[in-house]
């Protein structure tokens, strides 16, 4: 079942480039290199997340990491992607479990909890000009209506 933007839809913020990989290249199904995403607290809910690529500038150590599990899985950097486009939603991830330890992914972090992707589906063309903070939100409640509905319109 495809996922639909509601009133009730949760946005997931990331600092680039982790949203690109996570989500995968622009107009791809199952695109993603990122099988978790590691956060402090377990979701809370499992299943379907808008990805927004955050304005924050990546760092270099992010962009190293990114660099060393793409060239560790199949040596393609061409899924990093320009780092993510700022401000931008980049599509859908499925969040289908979650776990602390390690199950020997390259992407978690030691002390974190895993949320583990199990699909994604990365738009076509991004909605851009989208604000957001490195958290989780409701978009309803967080989106100006000008945003809400470039997101609408993009998404049909």
């Amino acid at each position: 079942e495809l996922p639909v933007i509601s009133d009730s839809t949760a946005v997931l913020s990331l600092r680039r480039p982790f949203g690109r990989v996570l989500v995968g290249k622009a107009g791809t199904r199952r695109g993603a290199v990122k099988t978790v995403e590691n956060r402090r607290s377990y979701p809370p809910f499992f299943g379907w997340f808008l990805v927004l690529s955050s304005a924050a500038a990546p760092k270099k150590a992010d962009i190293e990491e990114v660099k060393r599990n793409l060239l560790a899985a199949d040596g393609n950097l061409d899924r990093l992607c320009g780092y993510g486009e700022s401000q931008s939603v980049l599509g859908w991830i499925l969040v289908s479990d979650a776990y602390e330890g390690s199950r020997g992914d390259p992407w978690e972090h030691e002390g974190d909890v895993h949320w583990v992707v199990s699909d994604s589906i990365a738009f076509a063309v991004p909605v851009p000009r989208i604000r957001g903070v490195q958290s989780l939100y409701r978009f309803v409640r967080s989106m100006s209506e000008d945003e809400r509905a470039r997101l609408l319109a993009a998404a049909v």
